[in-house]
């Protein structure tokens, strides 16, 4: 993916993070409060996706640094789109939780086990997340598809699965190790998420264009 690997894009992701790691502690400062506020804090965050797709395709292109405001989508309606397309990617796994969940529990009424609806909730859990990290390797790319080519969002989702298809190895390698980053920045009190998120949005950005750059090269 143009001459690009994952330890570079991580590091790439940090040099532009030491310049660009205001803007991304204040998303993740805006969004922790956002989560605060029932239910409409939820639909906030749901909406601001769209601005650390910005933030992180801004940070990732440019080495000087940028304005606040230039991180925020001109159009609304990139707010909406992005946030459809993350319902669209999250509703099989928040169909299989909910749909087992009501088994798990009608099956424990009927039976008087409670352990048997222990485990069973764990079961749907685990295959909610299985789905969960499936859909988010198969259209990984949507957002940033969105934010930056201004597609609609059935067109981005379909691009962005071709691109995980065609290049399904390195998609699959980054959002491994982001995973593993992110659960190492977890392990520090939850502090060195607010270090390990805005890289690993930026990181993202990064493979990304890697990915939109080798599926034109490929094309011509």
């Amino acid at each position: 993916m143009s001459n690009l690997s994952i330890s570079d894009l991580f590091k790439t992701a940090w040099e532009r993070f030491r310049i660009h790691w205001l803007w991304g502690l204040l998303l993740l400062l805006i969004s922790i409060v956002l989560s605060l506020i029932p239910y409409l804090g939820s639909l906030a965050n749901l909406l601001i996706q769209a601005v650390f797709v910005c933030y992180g395709l801004k940070a990732w292109r440019s080495v000087e640094r940028f304005s606040f405001e230039e991180i925020f989508p001109k159009d609304f309606l990139t707010y909406l789109k992005v946030a459809a397309g993350a319902i669209i990617v999250a509703f099989p796994a928040l169909l299989i939780v909910t749909v087992l969940s009501g088994f798990s529990v009608i099956g424990a009424f009927d039976t008087g086990g409670f352990y048997s609806l222990t485990t069973n909730l764990y079961l749907s859990l685990g295959l909610g997340m299985l789905a969960g990290v499936a859909m988010t390797f198969l259209f990984f790319a949507y957002p940033y598809l969105i934010v930056d080519k201004d597609l609609g969002v059935i067109t981005a989702l379909q691009q962005a699965l071709t691109l995980s298809l065609n290049q399904g190895g390195t998609v699959l390698g980054f959002l491994l190790l982001a995973l593993f980053i992110n659960f190492l920045g977890g392990l520090v009190c939850g502090i060195g998420l607010l270090i390990t998120t805005p890289v690993t949005l930026i990181a993202g950005a990064g493979l990304y264009v890697g990915l939109t750059d080798n599926s034109a090269s490929q094309a011509s």
